[in-house]
């Protein structure tokens, strides 16, 4: 890698940072959005009067990795990989490696996080 293109890369991910920032600022405004001690941001879209789970359960995670300008990253919808995994297992942001708590909690209900 060239000292330009090194360059081009550090201004890049300065800029990535601050449109961000100024995304997470302008979301935690919006209404029904939550803050976790940890900086991630959720909503519950949808709630649904499922059970709350146990660390004995099995519960199915579906997801989609999304960009700030909405461009898709990742999803278990594409490449069909759903996880099936304990609850104790779906606590923890792996972008950030800090326990999520449970915004909502309840089999069913939808849940979009921010970080």
């Amino acid at each position: 890698m060239t000292a330009a293109d090194k360059e081009k890369e550090k201004v890049a991910g300065e800029e990535n940072m601050k449109a961000g920032a100024a995304f997470l600022h302008i979301n935690a405004k919006k209404e029904g959005v939550g803050t976790l001690p940890s900086g991630l941001q959720y909503k519950v879209v949808k709630t649904k009067n499922g059970k709350k789970p146990v660390d004995t359960d099995t519960v199915l995670i579906i997801y989609r990795g999304m960009l700030i300008d909405g461009t898709g990253f990742d999803s278990s919808y594409r490449n069909g990989q759903q996880e099936h995994r304990p609850p104790s297992r779906t606590k923890r942001n792996p972008l950030i490696d800090q326990p999520i708590a449970e915004p909502s909690g309840r089999c069913g209900d939808d849940v979009v996080l921010s970080s």
